[in-house]
């Protein structure tokens, strides 16, 4: 419960009690002067008023957290269509992949060897999937123990560039640099999960404007990396919540997009864990720009 809500139930209480009091006194010195009837008149009518006021404000609370609880049932809805649709897809994709290969024994080489790291990639993405899973399920719970180490962020960038250049497939990546300073203390496997998610967060939003560019640089005692594409962007009414969990830019039920609405939701949080920042803007004229920072070793 915030604290807001238990202030005004304390608020509250005591104001019942102190009425209470003032009732019981009022009732045990019963005078029917004039003055003492007019004084009457006046607190029941200030009464009243505190009343209307305690009921309107209830009204009003009530009003908000029905609207809350709504958004986030529908939140909650679009989580479980994206999950049932995110893993259906990619053990769909797989089975048939395999029955492929099974079938045709006499396939070429290199249509087998191009089979074979279709269906390493889409096992790539749901392992991440499932992970994400996970994560924010030992998120809620607090769960986390850092395994802080230093590593060369410019070195992790371009190995997980690599690792996942199938799903970039003819995509043009370009990682600068404009630091020689790049070596953080940090949890790497985390770091590594943020990158992850902003880079198929790419691969979903925006792998069609085949530019990604991937700028390394410092501020003060900070790297700075900015994710750069000229995708299709974020829409405005989203642009307040990517952060959050279970956001997505559409609607299940229109779905066109993959994802789960866990992705930046988790990076946030692992890169808050380290001491880290992670923010959007807008890129221009279109795309997007994710902007994450980490103290240097």
């Amino acid at each position: 419960m915030k604290k807001n809500n238990i202030y005004f139930i304390y608020f509250l209480t005591v104001y019942v009690i102190i009425q209470y009091i003032w009732w019981t006194y009022f009732i045990l010195n019963i005078d029917q002067s004039p003055f003492n009837s007019k004084a009457k008149n006046w607190m029941i009518i200030g009464e009243g008023s505190v009343f209307l006021f305690i009921i309107i404000f209830a009204f009003s609370r009530l009003i908000v957290s029905l609207k809350k609880e709504s958004r986030l049932n529908e939140q909650k809805n679009n989580f479980l269509m994206s999950i049932t649709h995110e893993l259906k897809t990619p053990i769909a994709h797989n089975k048939l992949t395999l029955q492929t290969l099974l079938k045709r024994k006499n396939i070429e080489e290199t249509a087998r060897i191009d089979l074979t790291e279709k269906v390493l990639a889409e096992n790539t993405r749901l392992e991440h999937l499932v992970e994400n899973i996970l994560t924010a399920t030992r998120l809620e719970t607090n769960y986390f123990k850092l395994n802080k180490e230093k590593f060369d962020f410019y070195i992790l960038v371009n190995e997980l560039i690599k690792r996942y250049s199938i799903l970039l497939g003819d995509a043009q990546i370009n990682v600068i640099r404009n630091t020689e300073k790049t070596i953080v203390n940090a949890d790497q496997s985390m770091i590594e999960t943020v990158i992850i998610n902003i880079i198929e967060n790419y691969h979903k939003y925006a792998l069609d404007s085949k530019e990604f560019n991937i700028i390394l640089s410092t501020f003060g005692d900070r790297v700075k990396c900015s994710f750069t594409d000229m995708g299709e962007g974020v829409p405005a009414e989203f642009q307040r919540d990517i952060f959050k969990k279970f956001v997505r830019a559409e609607n299940e039920e229109v779905r066109t997009k993959k994802g789960t609405g866990l992705g930046l939701y988790i990076s946030k949080e692992f890169l808050k864990l380290n001491q880290g920042t992670i923010s959007f803007t807008p890129n221009k004229p279109k795309g997007a720009v994710f902007e994450i920072t980490l103290p240097l070793a």
